[in-house]
């Protein structure tokens, strides 16, 4: 999870790479913290899962199906009173940030029912941890069961730490590239001081099948034109995993320099389990030439982001249009 610590921190992760990729001007509000960057729920998912895999001591466990979270807009109205403290101005911040449009009196009525009441007194015992809705815990249940079917994906994310092995969860990572200062929280980093081997392990959530077929069609050297694919593969050059890939091996590096310089070998997977109707599971291996790629692209950006800062112009792409304007 997340601290406030590296939410603060002014170094560039790979998510505000993607953004400067796609605006420029989004990038600087969401930095200046001007807007808040956009979520959805399948990301919450993702997100849950991570945690439920790589964090599960954060998770409250109910012994009644009487305290699952609420679904929906209540869900996330219960979330905004109880942080702001159960109160009465807590009332009224909740109902705003919620979005409601049922009335006030209604919303303060409906909280004032003794499940609601029931479950509001539940969260204040666990504390700082998270409740699932039954929906979620559903979902995250199968996913996990999905995980463990396949061997190589169990072993790789629920095996415990061993002599002579070292292994962190979402552990932020910071270093600099080209004097920027980078920040990330890889899923899993694997340090086998006795195999002298360096697995980085990233977990996906997916709504298509984790499994695929790829094709070479070009040669280019452009690998998300050279190469189309099936299945989970449209995420993987769609989304950019490839790099974000390469750029926590940049990360790894940098704190780990010592065991580059030993000769570790470095590997890279990604874990990605189908969240909608098989909870299938598939383990891919990344190649060197696809982090190669994607550690090319992060320095391309990373000059991007120089100049921006440079000519303090964040409206449009400065190498891309100019004044806006694409000729085509």
């Amino acid at each position: 999870m997340l601290t406030v610590e590296y939410i603060n921190d002014s170094g560039i992760s790979n998510s505000d790479i993607g953004l400067l990729k796609e605006s420029p001007w989004f990038f600087r509000q969401v930095k200046d913290k001007q807007i808040e960057r956009i979520t959805t729920d399948y990301f919450e998912l993702g997100t849950l899962i991570h945690l439920a895999v790589l964090q599960p001591e954060i998770f409250a466990v109910a012994k009644t199906d009487k305290f699952y979270k609420p679904g929906g807009i209540l869900g996330k109205f219960l979330d905004y009173y109880i942080e702001a403290g159960c109160n009465e101005e807590a009332l009224r911040y909740a109902y705003d940030k919620s979005g409601y449009k049922i009335s006030f009196n209604v919303v303060k009525k409906k909280i004032e029912e003794d499940d609601i009441v029931e479950y509001i007194d539940f969260i204040k015992e666990s504390k700082d941890k998270l409740v699932l809705t039954k929906q979620q815990k559903y979902i995250i249940d199968n996913a996990i069961r999905g995980i463990r079917r396949n061997p190589i994906a169990s072993e790789l994310l629920f095996e415990e730490s061993v002599n002579n092995r070292d292994i962190f969860n979402e552990q932020s990572l910071f270093g600099i590239l080209d004097g920027i200062r980078l920040k990330g929280q890889p899923d899993r980093v694997i340090l086998d001081h006795t195999n002298k081997i360096i697995t980085l392990i990233d977990l996906k959530s997916t709504s298509s099948s984790p499994y695929f077929r790829v094709k070479r069609i070009h040669n280019t050297g452009e690998l998300t034109v050279d190469y189309v694919g099936t299945g989970f593969f449209g995420s993987f050059r769609g989304y950019s995993y490839y790099r974000q890939l390469a750029f926590y091996k940049t990360l790894i590096f940098e704190n780990n320099k010592q065991l580059f310089d030993r000769n570790y070998k470095f590997n890279a997977f990604i874990i990605a389990v189908n969240t909608t109707k098989s909870f299938d599971c598939a383990v891919i291996q990344v190649s060197n030439e696809w982090l190669d790629y994607g550690r090319v692209e992060i320095e391309e950006y990373i000059q991007r982001y120089k100049l921006h800062l440079k000519e303090n112009q964040w409206e449009f792409p400065i190498l891309d249009s100019k004044d806006g304007l694409i000729n085509v």
